[in-house]
């Protein structure tokens, strides 16, 4: 929780400090922080040297053009998730550059970000442009260079989102990634995925075998899945590997059973993406957005006490049924009414 925790100081322009860290800092939350401390240069961190603590004074977000090497044992989608959050709120456009590894099985992949998360926080700011451009593709290895451009412009604050109509799917999209591994793994995955979901009738994956010029990756191998539904919402579901043994039909059938629990919520927000959508409703307009979800996860959970803890917002949690079946929640949260300062 502790990027939940700096990101919606630096939003609300509370300060906060975080005690007891335990066992200390990781190499990945001191690299979130001091990005932020780059994108807002008027911000103050202090992290003491056990690593235990952190005082953090948020600034003004400025933005503007970066390019930051990223720590190798988290992959971008762990900063990305926060950043699609933050710099829309920037004074200025803003254009990062990640590199580093862009795939693992511990955070969102730029894949999903880029098809599924994004999409879904477009909602909240639609006439403003965000944009990922990915570049290389890479696995987990400390030498990996996988490269992302993320464009921001500047959006004054968040709209409310009314999400609770139930869809059906109309067509499954994706992508099969496949860095330095033989060819036919990915698509031994593809056709076990075609028999697994031959009742839709729009299926269409890409099989990416190359993860750009001059790529250093780890072997490695996987699958995003994204499910398009009449309502025009998209939710998905991903899974990754660098143990090239792995039998490539198992991990299409763990997807595939990831994927059909998705399908039965009949086009919720999908587990992946519930921290994101709840967070930037709550920093949103003072207005109360409706937010459907299949089951709810417990980092959305722990998100929503940090959100009652900062902004002092308290969400509500209702279950939602379609013909009488409990199907999901519904999470009911009013904006705590967070403005971009620098846009006055």
């Amino acid at each position: 929780s502790l990027r939940a925790i700096i990101s919606l100081s630096m939003l609300s322009g509370k300060p906060v400090q975080i005690q007891n860290i335990q066992p200390k800092l990781s190499d990945a939350e001191v690299c979130f922080i001091n990005i932020l401390a780059k994108i807002a240069p008027s911000t103050k961190a202090r992290i003491t040297a056990d690593g235990k603590q952190v005082t953090f004074e948020p600034g003004i977000i400025e933005g503007g053009e970066f390019t930051f090497q990223c720590d190798g044992e988290r992959s971008l989608g762990y900063y990305l998730e926060y950043l699609i959050m933050i710099l829309p709120l920037g004074k200025f456009i803003s254009k990062i550059t990640l590199q580093g590894c862009t795939h693992n099985n511990s955070d969102l992949s730029v894949d999903y970000i880029s098809q599924i998360l994004i999409p879904h926080i477009s909602y909240y700011h639609p006439e403003q442009s965000l944009k990922l451009d990915i570049l290389q593709r890479a696995f987990n290895i400390d030498a990996a260079n996988g490269k992302v451009i993320l464009v921001t412009n500047p959006c004054p604050q968040f709209q409310s989102l009314q999400f609770t109509k139930p869809s059906p799917i109309l067509q499954l999209t994706g992508c099969i990634v496949s860095l330095n591994i033989p060819p036919t793994m990915g698509q031994r995955m593809l056709q076990k995925l075609k028999l697994s979901f031959d009742f839709v009738s729009n299926f269409n994956l890409n099989v990416i075998t190359h993860g750009g010029k001059n790529v250093i990756s780890a072997p490695g191998y996987g699958c995003l899945l994204v499910a398009k539904t009449e309502s025009g919402s998209q939710f998905g579901a991903e899974i990754y590997t660098d143990h090239i043994q792995t039998n490539p039909e198992e991990l299409a059938d763990y997807l595939s059973q990831q994927m059909s629990q998705q399908i039965e919520n009949f086009g919720a927000i999908d587990v992946l993406s519930q921290v994101s959508v709840v967070l930037h409703a709550a920093c949103g307009v003072e207005d109360v957005s409706y937010i459907r979800c299949g089951k709810i996860s417990e980092k959305t959970m722990e998100a929503l006490r940090v959100v009652k803890e900062i902004l002092g917002i308290e969400a509500q949690v209702e279950e939602y049924r379609i013909q009488g079946v409990v199907c999901g929640v519904n999470i009911i949260v009013r904006g705590a009414g967070v403005r971009n300062i620098g846009m006055r």
